[in-house]
């Protein structure tokens, strides 16, 4: 199974999607197996990813089960990515773009300095951009479970989601039953997360060599 799973998220198409959204350099980052059961609770609460090198990635959720509302379907809220990255702008360290993220509440809160920081700046249409989102997404998110079909993606064994994890998303509630989805990543490798480590050093040169040698020879290679 994993030979194939890997096969699926290492693929020409896979690839072509990730470099084309993240830049040349974009590679798998990990790949884990999600198992979650029947809860009066939901599988993850609204949240927003953040990742140590790199503020932009993409997400892969790869269905072993099916999944609709009544099992733990995915929710997504669009038109986050670019008011967050405004904020994350702000974030002078990882602790602070963690922060800014710690909750829906606290990243919220975060939106409304945003909306009157534009403002103040002068971008008006920016901050009523920011402003109107915030108080469709507080509407939804108080909500709790009650609208979840407006932002739900129902989702059949062996189909697969992606995303920008830049953007309020959560698993929804299990009433019976199981889900099990594979979950990927999508990173751009720089050289500032190359050098973070020896191990991520070794694996950018080896990688990086592994595909000059095969442009010398003609051929074109997916790693």
């Amino acid at each position: 199974l994993l030979p194939n799973i890997t096969n699926v998220l290492s693929s020409k198409r896979i690839k072509d999607l990730a470099t084309s959204y993240l830049g040349k350099n974009a590679i798998p980052d990990r790949i884990l197996l999600n198992r979650s059961e029947s809860s009066n609770k939901p599988i993850t609460s609204w949240h927003i990813d953040n990742f140590l090198e790199s503020k932009r990635a993409l997400k892969f959720f790869l269905y072993l089960s099916d999944s609709d509302k009544d099992t733990g379907a995915f929710s997504y809220i669009p038109g986050c990515r670019d008011i967050q990255q405004l904020v994350n702008k702000r974030a002078k360290t990882y602790d602070d773009l963690r922060r800014n993220m710690w909750s829906i509440d606290q990243n919220l809160e975060h939106w409304k300095q945003e909306a009157v920081l534009q403002k103040k700046k002068g971008n008006k249409k920016i901050s009523a951009q920011i402003t109107n989102h915030l108080q469709s997404i507080t509407k939804h998110v108080n909500s709790d479970l009650d609208s979840d079909d407006y932002y739900t993606v129902s989702a059949k064994k062996g189909s697969l989601i992606i995303f920008d994890p830049v953007g309020f998303h959560r698993g929804g509630r299990i009433i019976e039953g199981e889900r099990y989805i594979i979950r990927a990543h999508y990173l751009p490798f720089s050289l500032k997360r190359a050098i973070s480590s020896k191990n991520e050093l070794s694996i950018f040169v080896k990688r990086n060599m592994i595909k000059f040698k095969s442009k010398l020879k003609g051929e074109s290679i997916y790693i």
